[in-house]
């Protein structure tokens, strides 16, 4: 049945020999995969219990709005249109739903190294890192883990030190 470049040359013969070898069969189920689970949400009261527990000492962000600026917006009904469009960006970033461009923007922090402070105000001599993310970003963050805290703890515990 091969010619001599070693092809088989088309006929009726080796179409019935290959469907010998290869029965019909119906095409293989495949599993469609879970739908993606909704993004949690959050809304301005979230937002606004938030804001009043996030350390008056935490860093602005780089060019971000600082946090009693933050608070105001929240604490203002005048600026409500505002409390809510800072609410669906906080929402945008909690289901990835962001540009390549803003996302990177987002996740560029500067960090800088301060000296621990022992009792008294003298300096400790260990370094704390200060991550100076923006306010949203910290929104989000402190949104999650505390949605999250008790899952995490449960998942990570028993492998942190000293634990």
């Amino acid at each position: 049945m091969l010619d001599q470049s070693g092809i088989a040359s088309p006929s009726p013969e080796l179409a019935d020999e290959v469907r010998a070898l290869h029965p019909p069969a119906d095409p293989p189920v495949v599993p469609t995969p879970n739908p993606r689970p909704k993004p949690a949400e959050i809304n301005v009261d979230q937002v606004r219990r938030i804001l009043t527990t996030i350390s008056s000492s935490a860093a602005d962000g780089f060019g971000a709005i600082s946090l009693p600026t933050m608070r105001r917006i929240f604490d203002n009904p005048e600026l409500h249109l505002c409390a809510r469009a800072c609410t669906a960006f906080v929402n945008r970033i909690l289901a990835g739903n962001l540009s390549d461009q803003v996302i990177t923007l987002l996740q560029s922090s500067i960090i800088i190294a301060a000296l621990k402070d022992e009792h008294g105000g003298q300096k400790a001599g260990n370094l704390r890192p200060i991550s100076m993310s923006g306010i949203l970003v910290k929104i989000a963050a402190k949104f999650l883990s505390d949605k999250y805290k008790v899952a995490i703890a449960t998942a990570l515990g028993p492998r942190q030190l000293g634990a």
